[in-house]
């Protein structure tokens, strides 16, 4: 959903039990872009984050949570 979310807020809207989905999806996605460098339209060029496989890519930060 980080890459998908357009902040329009239906998901929020629809839920029954009134979480705040809309700024939980925000949240992730700014963790998601700080993660991979990623800003979205940066660049037309750049492959998007998880649809591109890197064997070698989360070493980083598996290694910062030891």
């Amino acid at each position: 959903m980080s890459l998908n979310c357009v902040s329009c807020g239906a998901c929020e809207d629809a839920c029954p039990v009134d979480i705040p989905v809309a700024q939980v999806f925000s949240m992730i996605a700014d963790e998601t872009q700080k993660m991979f460098d990623y800003v979205s339209g940066r660049s037309l060029d750049e492959p998007l984050p998880l649809v591109v496989y890197k064997e070698e890519e989360l070493h980083e930060v598996e290694d910062a949570n030891d």
